[in-house]
């Protein structure tokens, strides 16, 4: 049996003790079924052409292979040989039983490693062994870290800090480069879900929910610069381990996008996207540019832009200034005005809001 992509692949062939035919290697002898369990044997390629090539055939008589076949019986008990017997057409059916019991067998052996952890049997670092002993040995599939070179060591750091195999499962696929960074999946193990090592070049690598990890990937609908080329790679958990970020996070920063420094947010269920509020230094000098007619003002809506690129199809002309203050001009805005100044600015005690004038006055007055 061998493990290919992470599934087990049976390598072996079903060979006949006695020949499926009269003209077949050992056809003449006598038996009932030429199909019963009983003359069925599993040999390796090698073996299987060896038995059966009419120059070394002669030595390797019925007596032999039947020989084997209990010899490999003996391994089982009673019960499970009886219901093999019971089986029929095993020729076709066998390879795809012993690959669900292969599968089985390994993923009974995982879980009762895991229950020694829990019931303090074994402590975390050998039932991380174990798993990691056990993933090696059925399977051929990549390590922590394999796939993109340089990697690594800051890899397996993150992966034994976040819980190691028997937590985070093994890994489903080698790493590879995405967009600012680097990214392995794994399959997941104790935590209960797959999960994702990533890393962004010239930071520490950490372990998230392949959930959080997919809205990530998902975020801007495939847009230009979308994904996490966009919104960029996790920092780090707000709170909590550094190295791992539980499903029960709810805010995760993010940083190396193109859309500048943000977080995911996590409300009910549901990971968002909101991008981190900046303030300019420059716009500290803007608090006394605009004017007035009146010298007291319930509110005052200010809007200020600067453009950063001198090319001059992007500049802001006077034409431009005109049209952009005729536009807040409009009715339209001083509608907009007064629904923010009704709703959100608080009512000092003895003062009354009167929307026709859009203005505070005393209630004497």
């Amino acid at each position: 049996m061998l493990v290919d992509g992470g599934e087990p692949v049976f390598v072996g062939e079903v060979a006949h003790i006695v020949g499926a035919v009269e003209s077949g290697p050992r056809g003449a002898a006598a038996v009932g079924d030429r199909e019963a369990f009983e003359n069925l044997l599993i040999l390796c390629g090698r073996h299987h052409k060896i038995v059966d090539n009419p120059r070394t055939r002669g030595r390797y008589p019925v007596e032999v292979l039947r020989e084997w076949k209990a010899q490999h019986e003996a391994e089982f008990d009673t019960a499970t040989r009886a219901e093999l017997t019971r089986l029929r057409a095993l020729p076709s059916r066998l390879p795809e039983l012993l690959v669900d019991a292969f599968r089985d067998a390994t993923a009974d052996l995982g879980a009762t490693i895991d229950k020694l952890e829990a019931a303090g049997y074994l402590a975390h670092e050998t039932a991380q062994l174990l798993h990691v002993a056990l993933a090696r040995g059925s399977n051929a599939g990549p390590a922590v870290g394999d796939g993109v070179p340089g990697i690594k060591e800051a890899f397996e750091e993150a992966y034994d800090a976040a819980g190691g195999a028997s937590f985070l499962g093994i890994p489903s696929a080698d790493a590879y480069e995405l967009g600012p960074g680097f990214v392995q999946h794994l399959r997941g193990g104790r935590c209960g879900h797959p999960a994702v090592i990533c890393a962004l070049n010239g930071r520490p690598a950490l372990v998230v929910t392949a959930d959080l990890w997919n809205a990530m990937s998902c975020t801007g609908d495939g847009m230009a610069d979308s994904g996490v080329r966009g919104v960029g790679f996790p920092a780090s958990s707000a709170g909590g381990d550094h190295r791992y970020i539980a499903p029960t996070v709810a805010r995760v920063p993010t940083v190396g996008g193109a859309w500048g420094r943000g977080s995911m947010v996590n409300a009910d269920g549901r990971w968002t996207w909101v991008p981190d509020l900046g303030f300019d230094s420059n716009s500290g000098g803007d608090a006394d540019t605009a004017t007035g007619s009146q010298p007291r003002l319930d509110l005052r809506l200010r809007l200020v832009a600067r453009m950063p690129n001198n090319r001059d199809d992007h500049r802001v002309s006077a034409a431009g200034r005109r049209r952009l203050a005729a536009e807040l001009a409009k009715p339209g805005m001083a509608a907009i005005v007064s629904a923010l100044a009704a709703d959100r600015i608080a009512v000092p005690p003895g003062l009354q809001w009167r929307p026709t004038e859009d203005q505070y006055a005393r209630n004497d007055s």
